[in-house]
């Protein structure tokens, strides 16, 4: 009786000290229960804390290569009651600076905390605050939490799981007492947290080592508690990232931030009374991925960008076209579901771009990208009514996948998706997995019911199928149901009836049939839907391979009493690929050590698996399973593999590999990726090609070769008749004519042929195929006939063509680390591609017979590609770190135009833009900070020596002939001298090429050849048009052959200019010989140039020697003097082993630009005939370039009957100064 008193007592002065608060002040907590207290904050009472912080991000290597943002605020933490903490920000300050854009947003709602004791159970917050603001509050939280049971010493070195804004993580614990105060220590090595996710959807996949890998990433806390009040928090968030391994240069990543009392009683602030404004959001404590709220006032500054890009993509896709577009698909992220719609309904109407259709192209493509719910319905709509064809669909399709935080409205836009009848079975398996990844994050979303009207519309698609109005259409649209439905994982009783009812149709395709049974892989466990399958699975009269998909999807759910019926019942199957495969699967679970698979292995502990079950994966059914996992190490992978025949087959009916994997240290398993093929109706063709009395082998090597080439001849001929006969008399193929022709040369009739194919990656179907054809028709004459059609309708396209298209692309990683802080480390990559390209044709002379006479080809390529990287912290109102921009541009293209009067004789006229900048690149890494709506500042390391290597000229060779230049500009840093790499100014390559004169319009072409011998000979006069001077050049190729030599030669005249060049090859056993010869006159300045290398091949008694010499000479004349480099390949043979010696050098006046030395002796060893490196005996190789001299050494001075000794040496001078 006393005891009750005393907890009636408790309560009541509970509830009297939460009286302040209590009227409409919601709470957070659902329980809390009294107990020894660690901490005594009153209820009432509001404390005041000063929360200081520093955020670095260095870049290792570099001198003063850093940048610090310096933070600070008020905290307030107001109890409202024993486990009710509401924490409040106030007085925000971000380096000195108040009143910045969004510090409203931060502290106008305050945090509940339902924390008992220390330990934080959950929070709550406002529906209208915004989720960085949350998290910045969840990470005070954190820091003030302790999860330890007590503050007594005897927990001092104690690792307990704590969940926090990190993730769920072990957290090591030291505890010290000095006097009234306790010192307490927390540590967490990050990579060992679970559900500490880099990314919205919250997978575990090994992002921390992925593109941009995290070395290190760990925070300490150390905490002061005085008469049972938090006095003091420091914590320090320290994370490490390297782009590649063993690279010098990295990034670290600092966080320190300090939480100190000032008062223990000061006025509740004025936020408080919002709480009881509207219903609190409870949430975990984790970091909080929750889209960001959408602001409407974003939708004018969208549009007005649109506009912008409206105007540059006019003629074509300027330098700054992909910038713009990126800035385009950020604001549409940003902006509200309606603001969505109204600017999509704008582009399609051409109420931005009535000019032309590039905007509505880019437009289309960029909300694939966007990644947001509101993009959902648009995608949706254009593919159910046909607008998203070819590459747009599969863009969308994929844009499902890639959708990480889907809302309700998203869901219940895939609906006619859903229930459309078209061919869109990508984009529902897409889709599908977007269900799934909703569902992920709403674990009671079967409940809702835009959920079940997305089954309910699949299951209409299997009833149809199942319906006596059953057709080829019907089936392909229930396959397309069974697999998405796979994807989804969601089935509501009445679907679960009508897949079961349609996996036991024998009526039905056992392709079909198998994906039945392989909907049920991602659904929660029902002991009914598992019941019905073993049911299935131990029917002996059933088909193989549906019984063995029926039991892989039951075993996963299956309980004890399931197991002991499959193991009782398959021991007496006649079945002998049931029961092998069954039975072998059992066997690999108890043996198992995969750790999604250790409840069914514990179950299976006292059950006795018969193994007299045949074991031949040449004939029987086998699961094969091979795997490792270490638990100490949080690693370990699995392969498995299921072999599936069937009675009477003689190969495999069915294979599928699966791969999953624990990569990250924390042990959890991925399933990383699944391929599988089934084929079906092979064994007669198998039969024949490798049967016994079977072509190959009643056939020899000589007869197979020249039934070969016959075939091809006699093919060969068939496909060129029809080809000349449809381009010179035809507009359009005769295919009944063709079909004829080669009908007559099918072979024998074969049964139907069924072939599958599946690929799933991380446990989601992402494409799948089905064929089903008659084996008469997969032969070479089908491929035939099939390829001229294609062909005819590509060229029948390019006989007259407008074409004026502009498409994007976007590829990017945007990775958010939580920190002990809330504030997440920002490492973001993302490319934005835009390529345009107008193009005009009229080859209609072409395909006419009638010679090339008025053709005309015009063509204008262009490309416009943005790069930006990211690393560092981004706390919405300040954002600092690394960052790096890469553009890269291209505008090009030429207009040409085809005459003539025959074959002989052929005008061209050329035309090409005044200037053509071909490739620009401009990139550039520094370190900057920025506050929220205002520039970036670049912050510059003080002792940064951005030594630059400049270049600018144009190659003026034919500006007297054509009246053109190609010029080009590089500023890049001086990887040599300068001392801050990456850091410095933008580095720049241009090239483009440019017309001297704006008055050239372009350029007559006229061409004459002579062919009639077998000496061919060319001849071309080209004159430059609208040119102020008279512009000409000659040029006739000659090309003659004999047996041992082959020689081909042009002339240039024109009338400031004359040039030839040569080049001759001759071919003889000995010596193979190749040379060039340039001579060059332009104002009377000549120039020649001869380059010959010859390689001589010659035999030793032990093997082969090889010689190969390179001249460079300035006269016709080929001497010694002229040699550049040398080479020689020695073999010598001395079996069952060979030494193989290498040398090389540069010679004479490349030796002073380039010293070139390589010697190198290797000894093989000859394996099945091949030889294959078995030691290296002795390297020598010294380079040398503008000062700087490397050398590196090595020798084995041991021989095969005595012990190796090594000796080896490498150094690196400039300027004969030792550096290495």
């Amino acid at each position: 009786m006393t005891t009750h008193t005393v907890f009636l007592l408790l309560a009541l002065a509970a509830a009297a000290a939460a009286a302040p608060y209590g009227g409409t002040t919601q709470r957070c907590s659902t329980e809390c229960p009294l107990a020894a207290a660690k901490l005594s904050f009153t209820t009432g009472k509001t404390y005041s804390y000063t929360y200081t912080g520093k955020s670095t991000v260095q870049l290792k290597g570099v001198e003063g290569g850093q940048v610090e943002t310096q933070w600070e605020k008020q905290v307030l933490l107001t109890v409202l009651g024993p486990c009710d903490i509401a924490v409040s920000f106030k007085g925000s300050k971000v380096d000195g600076k108040t009143g910045l854009p969004g510090s409203d947003k931060m502290e106008r709602y305050p945090l509940v905390v339902a924390m008992t004791d220390g330990r934080v159970q959950r929070v709550c917050s406002h529906p209208d605050d915004d989720p960085w603001a949350i998290n910045m509050k969840k990470g005070v939280v954190s820091t003030l939490q302790i999860s330890l049971p007590s503050l007594s010493i005897s927990n001092s070195g104690l690792n307990f799981t704590e969940t926090d804004v990190l993730g769920t993580c072990p957290t090591y614990y030291e505890v010290q007492a000095e006097g009234a105060k306790v010192l307490v220590k927390k540590e967490k090595n990050h990579r060992l947290c679970q559900e500490h996710y880099p990314t919205p959807d919250e997978i575990n996949l090994p992002h921390l080592k992925g593109p941009l890998p995290i070395q290190e990433s760990r925070s300490v806390c150390r905490q002061e508690i005085e008469s049972g009040i938090i006095s003091s928090v420091v914590c320090e968030d320290k994370k490490v990232i390297k782009p590649s391994y063993g690279i010098y240069k990295y990034v670290e990543a600092k966080q320190e931030s300090t939480l100190r009392l000032t008062s223990s009683d000061v006025s509740a602030p004025d936020t408080i009374s919002r709480i009881g404004q509207g219903e609190l959001v409870p949430r975990s404590l984790r970091y909080d991925y929750d889209t960001a709220k959408k602001d409407p006032t974003l939708v004018p500054e969208l549009e007005q960008t649109l506009k912008y890009l409206c105007e540059i993509t006019r003629d074509g896709v300027e330098a700054d076209t992909a910038a713009q577009l990126n800035k385009a698909v950020h604001l549409m992220r940003l902006i509200p579901e309606q603001g969505f719609n109204d600017i999509y309904t704008k582009v399609r109407s051409k109420q931005i771009c009535p000019q032309h259709n590039r905007l509505e192209s880019m437009f289309m493509d960029a909300i694939a990208f966007v990644h947001e719910p509101e993009s959902v319905p648009v995608m949706v709509k254009e593919l159910v009514e046909g607008r998203a064809t070819g590459t747009l669909a599969a863009l969308y399709s994929s844009a499902f996948y890639f959708v990480p935080r889907p809302d309700v409205t998203a869901i219940r836009a895939l609906e006619p998706l859903f229930k459309s009848s078209a061919k869109l079975s990508s984009a529902k398996l897409a889709a599908a997995s977007m269900v799934n990844t909703y569902c992920r994050h709403k674990p009671h979303c079967y409940d809702e019911s835009p959920v079940r009207n997305l089954a309910q519309a699949l299951k209409q698609k299997i009833e149809e199928d199942l319906s006596s109005s059953s057709s080829e259409d019907t089936q392909e649209q229930a396959l397309s149901a069974l697999k998405s439905l796979g994807n989804m994982g969601i089935m509501t009783p009445e679907v679960v009836d009508k897949v079961i009812l349609y996996m036991e149709n024998e009526n039905k395709k056992v392709s079909t049939r198998v994906a039945a049974a392989q909907a049920f892989r991602l659904t929660k466990c029902q002991h009914r839907v598992t019941q019905k399958l073993v049911q299935y699975a131990l029917r002996p009269e059933e088909n193989t391979e549906v019984r063995i998909a029926a039991y892989l999807a039951a075993v996963r759910c299956a309980k004890y009493e399931d197991l002991e019926e499959i193991v009782t019942k398959i021991s007496y199957e006649e079945n002998t690929q049931v029961r092998g495969f069954i039975l072998s699967h059992l066997i690999n679970l108890q043996q198992s050590d995969a750790p999604e698979k250790q409840t069914l292995r514990y179950m299976l502990t006292n059950i006795v698996v018969p193994q007299d079950f045949k074991a031949d994966i040449r004939k029987y059914s086998q699961n094969l399973d091979l795997s490792y996992f270490s638990e100490s190490l949080g690693l370990g992978a699995e392969v498995e593999s299921n072999l599936i025949y069937t009675p009477g087959s003689m190969i495999p009916r069915s294979l599928g590999v699966n791969l999953t994997a624990a990569l990250d240290g924390t042990g959890i398993p991925i399933n990383v990726g699944e391929v599988g093929a089934r084929l079906e109706g092979l064994e007669p063709i198998i039969a024949q090609i490798l049967g016994p009395a079977s072509y190959l082998k009643t056939s020899s090597y000589s007869k197979m070769f020249n039934d070969l080439v016959s075939f091809i001849q006699k093919n060969w001929s068939t496909i060129k008749q029809e080809l000349e006969v449809a381009i010179r008399e035809r507009r359009s193929v005769d295919y009944a004519a063709l079909e004829s022709i080669i009908s007559k040369l099918y072979g024998p009739q074969y049964g139907e042929f069924q072939a599958d194919f599946f690929a799933r990656f991380l446990g989601q179907e992402i494409n799948y195929a089905s064929l089903s054809e008659h084996l008469q028709d997969i032969n070479i004459h089908h491929l035939v006939e099939s390829f001229v059609r294609y062909l005819m309708q590509k060229l029948n396209t390019l006989k007259s063509m407008n074409l004026d298209m502009v498409r994007a692309a976007q590829l990017g990683v945007d990775y958010s680390l939580p920190t002990i802080q809330g504030t997440p480390l920002k490492m973001t990559l993302e490319t934005v591609a835009v390529a345009g390209i107008k193009m005009e044709t009229n080859l209609n002379g072409l395909f006419s017979g009638q010679g090339a006479s008025g053709s005309k080809l015009k063509i204008l390529p262009s490309l416009s590609v943005e790069t930006h990287g990211f690393i560092g912290y981004d706390a919405y109102i300040s954002k600092s770190g690394l960052k790096m921009n890469t553009t890269v541009s291209s505008s090009n293209g030429v207009a040409i135009k085809i005459g003539g009067q025959g074959s002989q004789d052929i005008q061209i006229e050329v035309d090409i833009p005044n200037k053509m900048e071909i490739i620009r690149v401009q990139s550039e890494t520094f370190l900057m900070k920025q506050m929220r709506n205002q520039p970036e500042i670049k912050v510059l390391p003080p002792s940064m020596q951005d030594t630059r290597f400049r270049r600018n000229s144009c190659f003026t060779t034919l500006e007297s002939l054509l009246g053109i230049k190609m010029c080009y500009d590089i500023n890049v840093p001086d990887i040599f001298r300068a001392n801050a790499l990456p850091l410095g100014s933008p580095a720049l390559v241009i090239l483009s090429l440019n017309k001297t004169e704006s008055t050239i319009t372009g350029y007559k072409i006229a061409v004459n050849a002579d062919t009639q011998t077998q000496d061919k000979k060319y001849a071309a006069k080209v004159s430059v048009v609208g040119s102020s001077s008279p512009k000409e050049a000659n040029v006739e190729i000659n090309l003659k052959k004999d047996s041992e030599s082959y020689i081909a030669e042009v002339k240039l005249v024109s009338s400031v200019t004359h040039g030839k060049a040569k080049i001759s090859l001759i071919n003889k056993p000995e010596q193979k010989t190749f040379q060039t010869e340039v001579s060059f006159t332009n104002n009377g300045i000549e120039f020649v140039k001869v380059l010959r290398v010859e390689i001589k091949e010659t035999r030793t008694p032990n093997g082969m020697k090889y010689e190969m010499d390179v001249y460079c000479s300035p006269t016709s004349r080929i001497s010694p003097e002229f040699m550049i480099f040398t080479a020689v390949l020695k073999l010598d043979r001395m079996m069952p082993n060979m030494m193989v010696e290498i040398t090389a050098e540069t010679k004479n006046w490349l030796m002073e630009y380039i010293l070139f030395r390589f010697d190198a002796t290797v000894m093989c060893k000859y394996f099945n005939g091949v030889p294959l490196p078995v030691s290296l005996r002795h390297l020598e190789l010294t380079v040398g370039i503008e000062g700087f001299m490397f050398r590196i050494s090595f020798q084995n001075s041991g021989d095969s009957s005595q012990r190796s000794n090594y000796s080896s040496g490498l150094q690196l001078l400039h300027n004969k100064e030792m550096l290495i």
